[in-house]
């Protein structure tokens, strides 16, 4: 209520009270007063029985001063605030002026696009990359994001009204140039589950958490030449990769237009190296083990 002091208006000296009125209390201005027990002007008072939704106003009242604005009323819309944010947030009312929990931030998204240039999905020199979600009104467009350093890890900082009771959502999204004619899985939207939005900043994330992944492209004639009798529309080609005593093997892998044929694999966070060999119908390795590094960035494997 210091705004109001200064201006001449609220004095509890001259006996001026300040009191809430609303529906918990028939709107009756001065039934529920606000005291000033350690002299800072912020005035409280302890409502009970109060609905999960409070519509209320702030009522001065004056035995000096009689010609209040508004007869000592707020000017302002009634207010509606939910309990729980009274209740947990503590918020400090200022007679006459609007009150939001909305909260601006500088929100920091991070996000690594390298396994997705790995997988032929993302072309750093021609595609974009952008952050949208329910703060954008998931507009598609979204807000595009950059790699000042060129290393396929994409910022982009972001104000955003935080609301404590209704965290926004997120999910990046690939964009292609309008002449772009090939694939894009679900047109450039991630396929994993939408994100939340923290309070400050987003740690490095990989777009559709995807990272460690190793691709392989073995060209056909080289995959002729290793299969005994050449490929037959039979074989099944896969990569078996092993992590300690156990193997696994990938999906079967698929023949391309470009006369390549291409799996991917996800590789373990805890495995330290990719052991590996490419096996024909499940059971017959052409070539000897290899070992391979894939860091968290992904890894093309070309096998020709």
């Amino acid at each position: 209520m210091s705004y109001e002091r200064d201006q001449g208006r609220f004095n509890p000296e001259d006996g001026d009270l300040i009191s809430i009125m609303g529906s918990f209390n028939d709107w009756e201005p001065g039934v529920s007063q606000l005291k000033d027990p350690d002299g800072d002007w912020i005035f409280e008072v302890e409502l009970q029985n109060v609905p999960d939704t409070l519509d209320f106003k702030f009522a001065m009242t004056s035995e000096v001063n009689l010609d209040l604005p508004n007869g000592g009323l707020e000017i302002i819309p009634n207010r509606r605030v939910a309990k729980t944010i009274i209740d947990n947030e503590e918020p400090v009312f200022v007679f006459n002026k609007n009150w939001s929990p909305l909260e601006t931030k500088e929100i920091t998204f991070t996000v690594s696009m390298n396994n997705q240039e790995v997988l032929g999905f993302f072309n750093p020199d021609e595609d974009q990359v952008v952050v949208t979600g329910s703060f954008l009104g998931w507009d598609s467009e979204g807000i595009q994001m950059d790699d000042k350093d060129g290393d396929g890890v994409y910022i982009k900082t972001v104000p955003i009204e935080i609301d404590p009771d209704q965290p926004h959502l997120f999910k990046y999204k690939m964009v292609k140039p309008e002449a772009f004619e090939g694939y894009i899985p679900n047109d450039g939207w991630e396929i994993s589950d939408d994100r939340v939005v923290p309070r400050t900043k987003t740690p490095l994330q990989y777009f559709n958490n995807q990272q460690r992944i190793a691709r392989f492209v073995i060209d056909t004639k080289w995959l002729e030449e290793q299969s005994e009798d050449g490929i037959k529309l039979s074989d099944m080609f896969q990569i078996r990769f092993f992590v300690g005593e156990d193997s696994y093997l990938s999906n079967p892998l698929e023949e391309t237009d470009s006369g390549h044929y291409e799996t991917s694999v996800s590789i373990p966070l805890q495995v330290d190296k990719l052991v590996w060999t490419i096996v024909e119908n499940q059971t017959v390795a052409l070539i000897e083990p290899k070992e391979e590094v894939v860091s968290h960035t992904g890894k093309k494997i070309i096998i020709q």
